[in-house]
């Protein structure tokens, strides 16, 4: 009976040690192979396609336009609306030419349950008459 119970413990042991080594395996696998081609081709799409990465704070906010704008080289100027970032838009389009620009900015100040906090641009200040 021991001998048959420590077979069946061997072949147990066995079976977990080529899991652990399949496990690793395919984390292997995932990690050196599968996330770098995911970060190749986001990158590649970046460095061909968009002109330049901005951050937010370097964009003017245009009142007229009801969006954030920087300089396009055609003349005309990039623009992404605040709904647009709140729902996590990165790109900037210039409407005048085929370019356009990733902005660099955090979603959170620009979602829903932030507006009690600190707007990113302050808003005009207004008088009150009081009599």
């Amino acid at each position: 009976m021991m001998d048959a119970e420590g077979k069946q413990g061997k072949r147990e042991e066995k079976r977990r040690e080529e899991n652990q080594i399949l496990d690793g395996a395919l984390l292997f696998v995932f990690f050196f192979l599968v996330v770098p081609k995911v970060q190749r081709k986001k990158k590649r799409r970046n460095e061909t396609m968009s002109y330049d990465d901005v951050e937010i704070e370097d964009m003017e906010w245009n009142e007229e336009l009801q969006a954030y704008t920087y300089p396009c080289p055609c003349g005309d100027l990039f623009q992404i609306t605040k709904d647009d970032l709140k729902l996590g838009e990165e790109i900037a389009r210039c409407p005048s030419c085929s370019l356009y620009i990733t902005v660099i900015y955090n979603i959170e100040d620009f979602s829903d349950h932030n507006r009690n906090n600190k707007p990113l641009h302050p808003s005009n200040p207004q008088s009150l008459t009081v009599a």
